[in-house]
């Protein structure tokens, strides 16, 4: 049988925006719901006109499916529906919250996948459309890190689809040796050392390599050629995948660029200009799996996530997103500590678990990506404020669920130290007590102060204001400690420098002669 090349068009959908805000026009979600509504009357079109082109969808649940698309567009979700169960169209899994899913705990990662096949508001994607969900997930930002191999397979999520990208919008090219034609446009077997959970990965591309490839169609031509080169036969596949409210669907109204370029025509035009070619067919990735082994095998240890470079190194530098997250791990370690302290008292406080099951929605809801913007300068300030507000509830519950279960805990005239264990178990993560070694540091109101544990005095050293001991703990142990008149010496001292030395009373430097 001859080879192919088959394409799909997949649309990336998300009303909650870094840059936009909460209302219906073309400052809020407006100009989701006109671009995304032509969307779906062009395929019905071209359809009707016997062009069988597919759309492939995946949409985060929380913000879009549940909150704003029900109220708001109603007939875009019916018309998903429509398309999908008639067979046309593919819904592909995203995320729940749209979350940083890279960057999560294995409770907020289950949660996220999890709620995004089905949950009790019934945004989910399996209570919107049944079962013709495939076991596909194309990440929020193409994020992704090695142990989501397991993660992800716990949910029957068998493949996943990153950009292979030639612009810095990319999510996985610059961490692997460049991958050959077949590889390029196949499924391959995603790996990594140490984890037996293996998935398929569906390399995808996005608006940028259309322009660098000067349109679908001189890059189809291009591929075709190389692809009768190859000694064995075999089918590609191009996935072009764009943010379904990207003008780009649409196409734009520019004097004679927009008359001799068919990627400025939007879909309607790209997938006009290349109907004549008897050597495509227009597919879902879904469908491609169905009837394609991979062809390749990568590895790559690397987290990834599209925008300005590959990785998080884009998500990482700008200072709003240093503040929500300093908020963001003190809920996840008050929460931890609020367990153990419940764990080890034996009693669980009234209403405890319910603050941190509110805790850890409003934590969720935080990690959405919206509300960091990778490094773009430009934030919507409603955006920022309803972070900070989630970020604060879920700090402001989980300390409350902290004094419940600390109560009782108190050492009588002095303090206690519990060693808690790292992290909430799930059904498939199971975090165990490890014994643990810390530098503790406790602000004194004296020059010098001394500590004892179980009687016994503790070497402890003063600096600036703060008083310093090591200590060791055996997996969630408890231990006491009294304040006491013992001596304690005092390191705030002055550092001296001469040509030969440094000294500081404790560590001395020597510079060594040239």
């Amino acid at each position: 049988m001859p080879s192919k090349i088959f394409v799909s068009f997949r649309f990336h959908g998300n009303f909650y925006h870094s840059y936009r805000g909460d209302t219906p026009d073309e400052l809020g979600f407006g100009k989701d719901i006109r671009i995304i509504r032509n969307t779906i009357k062009v395929l019905d079109e071209l359809n009707a006109a016997g062009i069988p082109v597919r759309g492939t969808w995946d949409f985060e649940n929380y913000f879009s499916l549940e909150k704003i698309m029900p109220e708001n567009c109603p007939d875009i979700i019916k018309g998903m529906q429509r398309r999908v169960s008639s067979g046309m169209d593919e819904i592909e899994y995203m995320s729940y919250n749209n979350g940083l899913v890279s960057a999560s705990t294995a409770a907020e990662f289950d949660a996220a996948i999890g709620r995004a096949a089905t949950n009790a508001q019934g945004s989910g994607l399996k209570d919107l459309f049944g079962e013709n969900v495939r076991p596909i997930v194309r990440p929020q930002e193409m994020m992704f890190t090695p142990a989501h191999l397991k993660h992800y397979r716990k949910h029957g999520i068998e493949a996943i689809s990153l950009f292979y990208s030639s612009i810095p919008f990319n999510g996985f090219s610059t961490f692997i040796p460049p991958l050959n034609l077949v590889e390029r446009f196949n499924p391959l077997t995603l790996s990594y050392k140490g984890i037996k959970e293996t998935m398929t990965l569906l390399p995808c591309y996005n608006a940028g390599d259309l322009l660098d490839n000067l349109g679908l169609k001189n890059w189809l031509r291009r591929l075709r050629k190389e692809q009768l080169k190859l000694i064995k036969p075999n089918d590609l596949l191009l996935i072009i995948d764009m943010d379904a409210d990207d003008e780009f669907w649409l196409g734009f109204d520019v004097p004679v660029i927009s008359k001799l370029l068919a990627s400025a025509q939007g879909l309607r035009g790209i997938v006009k200009s290349v109907t004549g070619f008897d050597f495509i067919e227009f597919t879902t990735p879904g469908r491609y799996l169905d009837t394609h082994e991979p062809l390749g095998a990568v590895t790559f240890g690397q987290d990834t996530a599209d925008g300005s470079f590959d990785g998080l190194s884009s998500w990482a530098e700008k200072w709003d997103n240093h503040n929500l997250w300093t908020g963001i791990e003190r809920s996840r370690i008050l929460e931890l500590q609020a367990r153990s302290l419940a764990k080890i008292s034996g009693t669980v406080p009234e209403g405890f678990d319910k603050l941190l099951a509110q805790s850890f929605d409003a934590r969720l809801k935080a990690l959405s990506t919206t509300h960091f913007g990778m490094s773009a300068p430009v934030m919507n300030v409603t955006r920022l404020n309803t972070a900070a507000g989630l970020v604060k509830e879920s700090v402001d519950k989980a300390a409350i669920a902290f004094q419940a279960a600390k109560t009782g805990n108190d050492a009588e005239g002095g303090f206690a130290l519990i060693d808690y264990t790292r992290g909430v178990s799930t059904v498939n993560m199971q975090y165990e007590p490890r014994p643990s070694k810390a530098l503790v540091k406790l602000d004194v109101t004296e020059p010098l102060a001394g500590i004892s544990c179980n009687g016994s005095q503790i070497k402890t050293a003063v600096y600036a204001g703060h008083l310093y001991f090591r200590e060791s703990f055996k997996p969630e142990e408890k231990k006491a400690y009294t304040l006491t008149g013992g001596e304690s010496r005092n390191h705030d001292n002055p550092v001296t420098v001469s040509e030969t030395e440094m000294d500081h009373g404790i560590v001395n430097v020597r510079f060594a002669s040239s």
